[in-house]
């Protein structure tokens, strides 16, 4: 289980390895008692029962286990606990007793957009999609029009309207 948790870069769910889930499940119960025993991060799902208590117990955990103050991509579960008991994240961080970051924002250019969109193109492998990354997108469109003008001027290849992005393999 530990090898796996290196290998994804993240510790595993039940539907990682079938038969590392029925061995799990086999000699300790159940596979969260298994991540238990092999001190990885429990999940705490969608349908968790949260309560404030809960919420800041897993906070300060999530913070002992990353060894720095978690972030809300950490986490979308807890993070939409947090915020619904707590108002905010950062609020929830803070009654907590953890660091709150303060980023400021992207200050964004034509040039930048440009820039991080062949970025993109190039650690991706493929043209990106305005789903690669949010604040680029509603940046090209502020600046550009839109997010295929932005693509277009730095001559990368279009999406065609209304159609989903091809990723390589068969067709």
């Amino acid at each position: 289980m530990k090898e796996l948790n290196k290998k994804l870069k993240r510790p595993p769910t039940s539907n990682d390895d079938r038969n590392l889930t029925m061995a799990a499940i086999r000699f300790f119960g159940s596979w969260n008692e298994a991540k238990k025993k092999a001190k990885l991060r429990l999940f705490y799902g969608r349908y968790q029962r949260w309560s404030r208590e809960l919420v800041l117990k897993r906070l300060k955990e999530l913070s002992r286990e990353l060894k720095r103050s978690p972030t809300s991509r950490d986490d979308p579960n807890l993070t939409m606990a947090a915020v619904r008991f707590f108002g905010s994240w950062n609020k929830a961080k803070k009654k907590a007793k953890l660091e709150i970051y303060r980023i400021g924002r992207q200050k964004w250019s034509k040039e930048l957009v440009l820039k991080r969109l062949k970025e993109l193109s190039r650690e991706r492998k493929r043209s990106p999609t305005s789903r690669d990354d949010h604040n680029l997108k509603m940046a090209a469109v502020r600046l550009f029009g839109s997010w295929n003008k932005a693509k277009k001027k730095a001559k990368l290849e279009l999406c065609k309207p209304g159609r989903k992005p091809f990723f390589g393999g068969k067709k």
